[in-house]
């Protein structure tokens, strides 16, 4: 029951929220700043939203001193701001700086009774939840189910949840015979032309080269106001028709009459033609063959009416994000349509709601039941999709096509700020005609039912764009500092305009493959590594890196799928070692009884090192180094962050020492140094992170009990401590906290001395690196990352380790320094270290 509460308490910490109405940022002349839309406390936060224009704005806690700030240079056009702080015991003020002065709001207070009526009101959902999860917590307790254990966790929110958008498995099935076949059946091309002088001569000579049908155009000459556009257009339609009679017909508009003006005269040249019809915008750049597999679904189903590319904007069929619009670099077009063609993505068997106008194929048949496009949509946007509308009414169908990808400028003629204006007159008119176009499109977004091809072609798109290897990272879906190492190098690959593919594993699915860019993320998940094997076919440079595959129910096959994605002899793998998993199976090197006794080899390793797989699979450790030695000799480079971990993977893998750098993490974000406490300030042990059993949760227990009975010091965690390890009466856990707000929280709780409870040699510990910089004195065990970095500082206090810890030798070595125990014992002890601020 004492682990239920403790569960609970954890759960409130992250489900429990309490809204609170906003209110006026008043001017004290009369009139008002702006306004504060709204406020809400929630996973221990304080959020604050609203609206000051030209206000810097702060969110300030007098009591700890803690600030979250939004100046000008940061904040929206219309001044919209979103600040945080960490829950405190006192109510933050809103101040505002307008014009040099300065404005201060208290927000409203929260009384006790709301806080404890928040928590008990999802005590119903906790309870539903902890039920389904029995079988998972059976498994847990008696199996050691790694994938129990991170089920509850994800299913009581306590760990990043992983995708759970399957992939389409049809994806790895050949393409239709009938859609692979040539149709070399002629087609007309309409293409209106307003503007756009400068993509004109590319995009026709790509109409010229990459159209592999018969082909003849209609050239609507709009009443352009660059005077260079009608010559340009007359050269190029007399060249084509010295090529072959008749192929270019130049209708020359004396007045502009419009986008959908200029279509319906092309469309009913066309009717007369009698051939199937392309309706191709004057900012489209074409690939290579793209006519006949673009015009081969309409030839080989009835009811096909139109067929629609992907492209980089093109709504629904955006790419590498759905709904996205993005530029695409100098050539990219080719290389994407290159990898769809070599894949043989076949036509999309799923209705669109709508074919997009920008390059959309056209069966003949249907265009003579509809000849026209309707003329109240002006000058254009949106017309056609009243007209697939109607098309839909008459039994036709609106058919994608991922094995074509085009570019698409957009915007070329008009401007952007034209075309907004245009799609938000247009939109109301849509829904007047077709109420149910909107639920049909909310359906298509909720569903992507091309989500497979479109991450096919994201990574397409990652493998087109930049001169250097694309990195592939293997991760796994648990969060964590590894995690978030491999995102902080997204980030700075998307603020270049460039993409990361990530393959992470110990999901639902086996794989989930995220396709990062500019635009956004592209995901989806399988247990078929066939399918991974064919979406990044079109990745074609890579550098491999490796930064975790924990949670991997098959993690002995780790090593071999590492070497496939590895293609290519001049691609790149390094293995970075954020954990010991390419050592033993127990990646914490701790031992059956939880132990680190050294670094094990096979074959006296215990139990502990040996992988159990599904199926009752065992591997032995002998098996798991065998596997892990092929991929360190194949690996360009193996990354450690500290001179521990160099040791300890020396000492297994001793022939590839000599691709083994040393390489500690960027520390860019840590808090600043802090006031030393006072001499006689009340002891107060600070612990920071997420303490689970292999951090120390049981040392840090016995810590709590020690320290309570004897009064020597109070304990704080910033962060969480395993539910299953209870601490003493007395001791606090703050919950989640951020970098930023360690200044604060020390303040607030009176924090004096720091302790890292780690039981195992880390890799690298940042908590032990934002503990030391604040300056206050700092314990952990002369073991792993946590003993390098205390052994280099002048604040660093590394212990002798013993294994499994052991609270008497921990609090023996903090009595020595002096900081725990009686306060007229402390002083003396403070003043001769140099701890204490002098009285």
């Amino acid at each position: 029951m004492t682990l239920l509460v403790r569960l609970f308490h954890r759960f409130a910490d992250e489900q429990a929220r309490i809204e609170q109405p906003g209110f006026l940022l008043k001017a004290p002349g009369g009139g008002q700043f702006g306004i504060v839309t709204g406020s809400r406390v929630e996973r221990c936060r304080r959020i604050v939203e609203g609206v000051a224009p030209g206000a810097e704005v702060a969110l300030v806690c007098k009591s700890t001193r803690a600030e979250a700030r939004a100046d000008l240079g940061t904040m929206s056009a219309d001044g919209r701001f979103v600040l945080d702080l960490p829950v405190g015991h006192s109510t933050p003020w809103l101040v505002l700086k307008v014009d040099g002065e300065r404005h201060e709001y208290p927000l409203p207070p929260i009384s006790r009774t709301r806080r404890i009526w928040s928590r008990v009101a999802v005590l119903p959902r906790f309870l539903r939840t902890t039920s389904r999860l029995l079988p998972d917590g059976i498994r847990w307790r008696f199996a050691q189910d790694l994938e129990a254990r991170e089920r509850i966790k994800r299913r009581l929110g306590f760990a990043q949840q992983a995708v759970w958008t399957d992939l389409d498995p049809r994806f790895l099935d050949p393409a239709p015979e009938e859609t692979r076949a040539p149709d070399l059946r002629p087609v007309t091309v309409i293409l209106p032309v307003h503007n756009a002088f400068d993509l004109l001569a590319p995009v026709l000579d790509r109409i010229h080269r990459h159209t592999d049908v018969p082909w003849r155009m209609i050239l609507v000459e709009d009443a352009s106001t660059d005077d260079r556009v009608r010559p340009l257009l007359r050269d190029w339609a007399a060249e084509m028709n010295q090529i072959e009679a008749g192929r270019v017909e130049l209708i020359e508009q004396d007045q502009n009459q419009g986008f959908v003006a200029s279509v319906n005269t092309a469309f009913a040249r066309a009717v007369e033609i009698g051939q199937d019809v392309v309706l191709l915008n004057s900012d489209c750049f074409l690939p290579e063959a793209w006519a006949s597999r673009m015009l081969a679904p309409l030839r080989a189903q009835r009811h096909v009416a139109t067929v629609t590319p992907m492209a980089n904007d093109a709504e629904l069929l955006s790419v590498p994000v759905l709904a996205r619009r993005g530029p695409l670099a100098e050539g990219a077009v080719d290389h994407i349509d290159a990898a769809a063609r070599m894949a043989e993505l076949p036509p999309s068997l799923t209705p669109l709601p709508t074919g997009v106008g920008f390059c959309m194929a056209i069966d003949i048949d249907y265009l003579r039941k509809a000849p026209a496009f309707d003329t109240a949509f002006g000058t254009g946007y949106g017309e056609e999709v009243d007209w697939c509308q109607k098309i839909r009414a008459l039994g036709g169908f609106h058919c994608a096509h991922p094995g074509v990808f085009v570019e698409h400028r957009g915007a070329a003629s008009f401007g952007i700020e034209q075309k907004a204006a245009r799609i938000r007159e247009n939109d109301r008119l849509i829904a007047q005609r077709h109420p149910e176009f909107a639920r049909q499109v909310q359906r298509f977004v909720s569903d992507d039912p091309l989500l497979t091809e479109r991450l096919f072609l994201a990574c397409a798109w990652i493998g087109a764009h930049g001169d250097a290897p694309v990195p592939v990272f293997l991760a796994h879906s648990l969060g964590g500092g590894a995690d978030a190492m491999v995102q902080a190098r997204i980030r700075a690959r998307t603020r270049a305009g460039l993409g990361a593919v990530v393959l992470r594993v110990g999901g639902v699915q086996r794989w989930q493959l995220e396709a990062h860019t500019p635009q956004g993320v592209t995901k989806g998940a399988t247990g078929d590594f066939a399918m991974i094997e064919k979406l990044l076919s079109g990745v074609t440079s890579r550098h491999v890196t490796y930064a975790c595959g924990v949670g991997d129910p098959w993690a002995h096959e780790l090593p071999r799928h590492l070497a496939w994605l590895r293609r290519r002899p001049s691609d790149l793998l390094e293995i970075e070692v954020h954990d010991f998993f390419p050592i033993s199976p127990s990646q914490t090197l701790l031992d059956g009884q939880g132990f680190y006794t050294g670094v094990p080899h096979p074959p006296d390793a215990g139990s502990a090192h040996v992988f159990r797989g599904r199926g009752g699979l065992r591997v032995p450790l002998e098996a798991w180094q065998a596997n892990w030695q092929g991929v360190m000799r194949a690996a360009s480079r193996v990354t450690v962050f500290s001179q521990s971990s160099f040791d300890i993977m020396a000492a297994v893998y001793p022939k590839a020492v000599d691709r083994i750098v040393v390489q500690p993490h960027p520390l860019g974000n840590l808090p600043p140094a802090l006031p030393r406490p006072e001499a006689d300030a009340a002891p107060v042990v600070g612990v920071l992170g997420h303490i689970r059993k292999h951090k120390g949760a049981a040392l840090l227990r016995d810590m709590s009990h020690r320290l309570a009975r004897g009064g020597q010091a109070r304990l704080v965690v910033l962060g969480t401590v395993e539910p299953s390890f209870r601490l003493a009466r007395g001791a606090t856990i703050h919950g989640a906290y951020r970098t930023s707000d360690i200044p604060a929280l020390v303040r607030r709780y009176g924090i004096t001395c720091w302790m890292i409870p780690s039981i195992w040699p880390e890799t690298f510990s940042f908590v032990t690196h934002e503990a030391l910089a604040t300056g206050l004195p700092v314990f952990a065990y002369d073991l792993g990352g946590q003993g390098d970095a205390l052994r280099a500082a002048p604040n660093g206090h590394p212990l002798p380790f013993v294994p499994g810890g052991d609270a008497v030798t921990f609090a023996a070595g903090m009595e020595q320094a002096g900081v725990i125990g009686a306060a007229k014992e402390r002083v003396p002890m403070l003043r001769r270290a140099g701890l204490a601020a002098q009285t």
